[in-house]
C-alpha cells in the first residue's frame, strides 16, 4: 500500500536566488530550474547527469524517445527523476519512472549503444515551491498523485527495484 512509502527529506534545499544567478551567468545550454538542480546535485554529490539522454524504444511500427532519468548515483545504483511544482504537477515524474522500469531487463537499463546502468533504486525527487512537511505520501490530497504513485509502486515491486520518494524545496 502507499502507506509503505515514507517520504524522506532530501538533504539539500535549492534557492531561487541561486537559480537566477546561475541562469543569468549561462551563455549556452538550457536554463531551466530542473537543470539547475541537476547540475547542483552533480556538483555536490558527484552524480552522473542523464537529463535529456534519450533512448529510443520501439512500440508497434514506430520508435519513441524515452528520457532515461535525471541524475544517477552510481555508487548506490540509484536513478533520480526530478520534478518541480505541486502534487498535480508530479504525475510526469511517475510516468517517466514507469517507462524507464518497463524498459529494464533484470535491473539494467541500456543507454545508447554502449552504456548500461544498473538500477537498484528509483528515487522520485519532488521539489516544492514553498516550505512544507511531507510526512505521508497521502498528505498531498491528490487522487491522481496517489493513483500514479501506486501504479509505480506495484511496477517497482514487480521489477525488484526499491522505490523512494524524496522531497525538498526551491524557494
Amino acid at each position: 500500500s502507499l502507506e509503505s512509502i515514507e517520504p524522506v527529506r532530501f538533504p539539500d534545499s535549492f534557492l531561487e536566488s541561486e537559480f537566477t544567478t546561475w541562469r543569468d551567468a549561462r551563455t549556452e545550454g538550457v536554463k531551466y530550474r530542473e537543470r539547475f538542480v541537476i547540475e547542483k546535485m552533480q556538483e555536490m554529490h558527484g552524480y552522473e547527469v542523464y537529463d535529456r539522454e534519450m533512448e529510443y524504444i520501439p512500440y508497434g511500427s514506430k520508435k519513441y524517445q524515452l528520457e532515461v532519468g535525471d541524475v544517477y548515483d552510481g555508487e548506490n545504483k540509484k536513478m533520480f527523476v526530478i520534478k518541480i511544482g505541486s502534487p498535480r504537477d508530479f504525475g510526469y515524474a511517475f510516468d517517466q519512472a514507469m517507462l524507464m522500469l518497463h524498459n529494464t531487463r533484470g535491473n539494467k537499463f541500456k543507454v545508447g549503444t554502449e552504456t548500461e546502468v544498473v538500477i537498484n533504486t528509483v528515487t522520485i525527487l519532488l521539489l516544492f515551491k514553498s516550505e512544507r512537511t511531507f510526512e505521508k505520501v497521502t498528505d498531498t490530497k491528490s487522487i491522481i498523485f496517489e493513483l500514479k504513485l501506486d501504479e509505480l509502486r506495484k511496477l517497482a515491486i514487480e521489477k525488484g527495484v526499491k522505490l523512494e520518494i524524496q522531497y525538498s524545496t526551491i524557494i
